[in-house]
């Protein structure tokens, strides 16, 4: 039986501090439709699921650490729902695989803080065909009990995605409380963990000015500061203090931290491509790792960029990928952005597909769709996409899930920081490992890590920059 949830400043500042940002690299084979979008204002409007109105609470940055909270509010047949997102993003002075065996487990960094969880995050998902997972924590402090969370998906040393649950009791009245997901991004050495934590519950019976005052997640009864430093004297140092070895993990195992190869929650990495400059970076790592159905061999391409303007105006552009990969002959069948529409918050069923190429046929202009048919899971407004290639039931992938993509949104001062990760992946039956890893086209052999790269930097980030500008028209 799931306690009713009571939350109090404790686990306010508990997954909301974290917010992180993530650069999706889509290889070049990712793609998509319906590049002519109606012109006209592109600003996002206020009070619907996709569209909400945002209300500014915090918005810190010093250097290597940055914070910020947004209230918001949208209408539902049941009543208005108010909720936060909060973003933060900083930077730990080592390799994503020495900072990976403590941010998956978040015992590690907010036990000492009377914060508890059920499980390691990070080691929960055990999918050998990458479907979404099934297994689940709590987490907890005094007094107070999160919902059951599930684990949705882990890519070891790039990302956690954690989905709370509706219970069937009603204690949250049909509502998720919260989606939060959190990136590591790894260059030159150094780690930039991004994250973003939402919240949200629905307000029956009230009118928008009163649902804001009473609601735990508005401005006015939540404590911004309070959270902030939370992550900022307390959690991120601590991170670093364990990272270091300055500090010693409680009540954990001692040993060897390295991460270990071959398996779901240990893959074998290989280095691909470590590219940065001022203002973008994209790095590629492949990976393998065993299943009872024989090796599976994927990439992981990573990038993060900055956009001289707010995140509400980069918006409208990112959130639909026929704006800028159209140009380049890359199409979707939807806008990835407005396709989710879940008034509770649960996770979404709409698909989209992408394909490259179009050509003249006798019935039309026609496109390849490469794509399995890719579920959107979850899209929080002007701050996450998020994005499931589903396992076709015709057995075309061998069972497995083809990919897994996220973009974050990080706004501050001003400027928005994107990041975003990109997985791909396929099981390669009766081979061994180095087979594998050479004959899959994900592998090191035969995926072209410095074109995937070139794509980004020299075509869809300058078209997004821009759009935003308008420098550029969308088509």
């Amino acid at each position: 039986m799931v306690k009713k949830v009571r939350v109090d400043s404790d686990r306010r500042s508990l997954l909301l501090g974290a917010a992180a940002v993530v650069i999706l690299s889509l290889p070049v084979s990712a793609i998509a439709d319906t590049m002519n979008q109606p012109k006209g204002d592109t600003t996002v409007r206020a009070g619907t699921v996709t569209e909400p109105r945002f209300y500014e609470g915090l918005d810190y940055s010093e250097e290597g650490f940055s914070y910020r909270i947004r209230h918001y509010t949208h209408v539902t047949d049941a009543g208005l729902v108010v909720g936060l997102v909060a973003s933060a993003m900083f930077t730990i002075d080592a390799p994503s695989s020495e900072v990976w065996p403590y941010l998956k487990d978040f015992n590690s960094f907010e036990g000492p803080y009377c914060i508890h969880y059920t499980g390691v995050w990070g080691d929960l998902y055990t999918s050998e065909t990458h479907d979404l997972g099934q297994e689940t924590l709590q987490y907890q402090g005094i007094g107070w009990s999160s919902v059951p969370s599930r684990v949705l998906r882990v890519i070891p040393e790039h990302l956690l995605t954690l989905f709370e649950t509706i219970p069937e009791d009603g204690s949250t009245d049909g509502m998720s409380p919260g989606f939060h997901t959190f990136f590591l991004n790894g260059h030159d050495g150094k780690t930039v963990v991004t994250a973003i934590m939402e919240h949200a519950e629905r307000m029956k019976g009230m009118t928008e000015e009163e649902a804001l005052d009473r609601s735990m997640w508005g401005p006015k009864r939540y404590d911004n500061s309070a959270s902030m430093k939370r992550w900022r004297d307390q959690f991120v140092p601590t991170i670093r203090e364990l990272v270091s070895g300055k500090r010693e993990r409680m009540n954990q195992p001692k040993g060897d931290t390295t991460v270990r190869a071959g398996t779901v929650t240990e893959p074998r990495f290989y280095e691909g491509l470590d590219y940065s400059e001022e203002g973008f970076s994209y790095r590629i790592r492949h990976y393998t790792h065993m299943t009872d159905g024989g090796p599976v061999v994927g990439l992981v391409a990573s990038a993060m960029f900055t956009i001289d303007a707010p995140s509400n105006e980069v918006w409208p552009y990112l959130k639909d990928f026929n704006s800028f990969e159209g140009p380049y002959g890359i199409y979707y069948t939807g806008v990835w952005g407005d396709l989710y529409a879940s008034e509770t918050h649960d996770l979404g069923q709409e698909t989209l597909r992408y394909g490259a190429g179009r050509r003249t046929t006798s019935i039309g202009l026609r496109t390849d769709w490469s794509s399995v048919p890719s579920r959107v899971l979850r899209v929080i407004p002007e701050h996450l996409l998020t994005l499931f290639e589903t396992i076709p039931e015709d057995g075309s992938t061998d069972g497995m899930s083809p990919g897994f993509h996220v973009f974050m949104l990080n706004g501050y001062d001003g400027k928005t920081v994107v990041t975003a990760i990109m997985e791909h992946s396929e099981r390669m039956k009766g081979m061994t490992e180095e087979e594998a890893r050479d004959r899959s086209r994900w592998g090191p052999k035969l995926y072209d890590n410095s074109e995937s790269m070139k794509r980004w930097r020299d075509q869809f980030v300058p078209t997004i920059k821009e759009l935003v500008s308008g420098k550029r028209e969308r088509n």
